[in-house]
């Protein structure tokens, strides 16, 4: 019976030690807008594009305050066109540009780890889409 205790500790271990193995990737989804999509003016608010994103196997938290860095947990860089990307530190998953000018536009999200670097295997998603000018 001893030599099966040590073999069930020995897996028990090996479970523990590798929970991070066995976890989901981190995952990124941009829900809006539609890759492809042509999106109006607003009457109301004009030219406004609304990102709506899902962050799945990752926690978006801030980036000061603790000095470790996790490849589960840190935050999304969101950026349209070559502007340099803006930040999310909460757990909003909505992101508004307004007066955003008629035309073709590419929006990135990007998980990132606390210290603003890309995760050991980066998550970034891209769309295309066109705001059209009425």
């Amino acid at each position: 019976m001893r030599p099966r205790a040590g073999l069930f500790c020995a897996l028990v271990l090996l479970l523990v030690h590798s929970k991070e193995v066995l976890a989901a990737d981190p995952n990124l989804i941009i829900l809006t807008p539609k890759n492809g999509s042509a999106l109006h003016p607003d009457p109301k608010r004009g030219p406004v594009v609304v990102v709506k994103y899902e962050v799945k196997n990752f926690t978006v938290v801030g980036f000061t305050g603790v000095p470790t860095v996790s490849e589960r947990e840190g935050h999304v860089h969101i950026w349209l066109d070559e502007d340099p990307p803006s930040f999310t530190h909460t757990a909003s998953d909505v992101w508004v540009y307004n007066r955003v000018a008629p035309g073709e536009h590419t929006l990135t999200l990007e998980l990132v780890r606390r210290n603003h670097t890309p995760l050991k295997h980066p998550v970034k998603r891209s769309v295309r889409f066109t705001m059209t000018a009425e």
